[in-house]
């Protein structure tokens, strides 16, 4: 330990005078401790606790004690200090950092100024104040509601914080009865689940909570559900009811409410009275019993019946005229053509009875009285007028035929006397009653007495004055009427026709001829013989065409029979046509030929001669001019050679070596 003096004073006493010497200390003091932090919780009194700290100098020590430790702020600045540093998220705690040095007797500062901090810390978890209540509920629909109320304040449960002004619910953790866990966030939904697997259900919740410096506490309470002992209940039930057989069965549910279970949907068994065979009235009249039942989670169950009644007594509906008119040929027993039946539900008899008020050979009038009863008896009965009528017109099963005739028939009267008397071979059939078939000529009858009073038919005589491009001589139409008892008619066209489809036969043509005309004739004057010809037709009279070099028609006149024709070849076609058009053809050949030759007068010789070194020459050869002819121009005898842009061909003569072309 070393001591601190700051003067201390020698007297000596020499030779009767006084001399005094001082010594002063400069040596600063040093640390023999560090001063500490100190840390103090917030429910402590701070003020004290900072003002004994900075006393004590932060609990440094310097020189052993002998020098002073001294804060480097006052209490004030260092109070002021800690209450800024409290923060806003972990509230009244904080700290403050103080500098300290030393100073001894003798005012001597330590070199050295250490620092160190005055802290409040909050260490202290929040605590429940109420701990959180277990509860026993009653099932219910609000029993969910009642469990997230629960939860949601905390069981009841009151906090405080020996520190903070606030303690935050973070979360919870949770477990059922049935196993089920989880951890949910404060802010979160839960995710608890009401089971209904089992009656009774159970959960046990523990709830965290934290103080606004992170210290945590948590505390648990139980949510139990009491075993569930009522009944569900209907809150509305079908009532019982009667259908109609063709009505449609719904099945309405009734609506079923539990107390803990909510709304459940019930379930049924159905019994049936109704028989199986669809021709007894049991498949259509019966009874059905519905009983609904419900059950709930914990085994309560309600049941309750619906009876409901199926009846068919409506009669069926009839559809129909009063009055109906069919044809004789009609089914007069099928109810299809004069009634239209709808059952509601079964198949159904029908019957009727008929009383006649009018029959006749066309026309039957029956009252008819139709009885039509279901399977359970249900009856409609009405009365209806039915006139059964002949209104279909006779058919030919055979349709009435066209006859055609040859003009060289010797018989054609006969047999146009047979075909008519025939009917033009007709065949009829009618549906009901008898008829007639007749021919008539053609016309416009508005009934069969008009038919019977109309003309009959007559034969036309026909000659070669018919001519027709189409070898038909005569054509005529006949109408063949079919009729019935009760006057429908029915009539088909037909004709009888005289034809010529033979050509006329040429027996003689006339031969062919050369003709030599004279020195001063270019043509002559030919006498034309008309062909002898044949025809089947016993009043055939030719129709003759001639035809020249198959260009020029020529007008035989049989008065003047004579024809110019040219010097050349010629061709006279002969063409005879009969009554019906037909035609025969044949040729004469006639050549008229001049026997005197033109006469040309030729050029005189020509001579070419080459130059030494050429090889050939180029030569126009004039056209002849000087020719003349009995009987032809010019043009006829317009030629040049070589033809076709040919070559001459020179023969070469040794003797002279000239070339020469002829």
């Amino acid at each position: 330990m070393r001591k601190h003096w700051c003067i201390f004073t020698l007297l000596f006493f020499i030779t009767s005078h006084l001399t005094a010497e001082v010594t002063q200390d400069t040596i600063p003091p040093i640390f023999t401790k560090a001063p500490e932090d100190f840390t103090i919780s917030c429910e402590e009194p701070i003020s004290i606790a900072l003002q004994t700290w900075l006393t004590n100098g932060g609990g440094g020590i310097a020189d052993f004690a002998e020098a002073n430790v001294v804060a480097t702020s006052n209490f004030n600045d260092a109070l002021n200090e800690l209450l800024q540093s409290f923060g806003t998220n972990c509230s009244d705690t904080g700290e403050v950092e103080v500098g300290f040095f030393a100073i001894d007797s003798c005012n001597n500062v330590s070199i050295d100024t250490l620092l160190a901090k005055f802290i409040v810390q909050d260490l202290v978890p929040p605590s429940f104040i109420e701990s959180p209540s277990s509860i026993i509920v009653d099932c219910s629909q609000n029993t969910k509601d009642s469990l997230i109320n629960w939860i949601n304040t905390q069981a009841g449960s009151m906090t405080g914080d020996n520190c903070s002004d606030s303690v935050i619910w973070t979360h919870y953790t949770w477990i059922d009865s049935d196993g089920a866990n989880g951890f949910v966030n404060a802010e979160d939904s839960t995710d608890i689940v009401i089971q209904r697997l089992r009656c009774d259900w159970s959960v046990n919740v523990t709830f965290f909570i934290q103080d606004e410096c992170g210290n945590v506490n948590a505390e648990n309470a139980s949510f139990e559900i009491l075993p569930d002992t009522i009944a569900p209940q209907f809150e509305s039930f079908p009532a019982d009811t009667t259908i109609n057989c063709s009505a449609i069965i719904d099945t309405i549910f009734p609506i079923v409410f539990d107390a803990c279970d909510g709304f459940i949907t019930p379930t049924f068994i159905e019994q049936s009275t109704q028989g199986l065979d669809t021709l007894s009235c049991d498949f259509y009249q019966y009874n059905i019993q519905r009983i609904f039942s419900a059950s709930d989670a914990c085994g309560n169950s309600i049941l309750d019946t619906q009876n409901i009644q199926v009846i068919d007594t409506l009669i069926p509906e009839i559809t129909f005229e009063n009055l109906v008119v069919i044809s004789c040929e009609d089914d007069i027993n099928d109810p299809n053509l004069f009634i239209q039946i709808n059952d509601n539900c079964s198949t159904v008899s029908i019957t009727f009875e008929d009383e006649f008020s009018e029959e006749n050979q066309c026309i039957d009038i029956i009252d008819r009285t139709w009885a039509v009863e279901d399977v359970c008896s249900n009856t409609h009965i009405i009365t209806q007028k039915i006139q059964v009528q002949d209104f279909e017109i006779p058919q030919f099963d055979r349709a009435p035929n066209d006859i055609i005739f040859e003009c060289d028939n010797p018989n054609i009267v006969a047999q146009y006397n047979t075909w008519l008397n025939a009917n033009a071979n007709a065949i009829g059939t009618d549906n009901c009653s008898s008829f007639r078939i007749v021919s008539k000529q053609p016309g416009d009858y508005i009934d069969t007495l008009e038919i019977l009073n109309a003309p009959s038919p007559e034969f036309i005589d026909f000659n070669c004055n018919s001519n027709s491009d189409n070898q038909i001589l005569l054509e005529q139409e006949i109408e063949v009427f079919i009729f019935d008892d009760c006057g429908n008619f029915n009539s088909e066209l037909v004709k009888y026709s005289v034809v010529d489809t033979v050509a006329p036969i040429i027996t003689n043509c006339p031969t062919d001829e050369i003709i030599f005309a004279s020195e001063n004739d270019c043509s002559i004057d030919q006498i034309l013989t008309l062909p002898e010809v044949d025809d089947n037709c016993p009043f055939f009279n030719p129709d003759w065409t001639l035809e020249l070099d198959g260009r020029f028609k020529i007008n035989f006149d049989a008065a003047n029979p004579s024809i110019n024709l040219d010097i050349g070849n010629h061709q006279i076609k002969y063409t005879v046509s009969d009554c019906g058009a037909n035609t025969a053809q044949c040729i004469q050949n006639i050549t008229i030929r001049d026997t005197f030759p033109p006469v040309i007068s030729c050029m005189d010789s020509i001579f070419l001669f080459l130059e030494n070194d050429a090889c050939e020459i180029l030569y126009d050869i004039p056209e002849i001019e000087n020719f003349s002819d009995n009987c032809f121009g010019s043009l006829d005898f317009a030629a040049t050679l070589p033809r076709d842009n040919g070559f001459i061909k020179f023969d070469y003569n040794s003797t002279d070596s000239t070339y020469r072309a002829d």
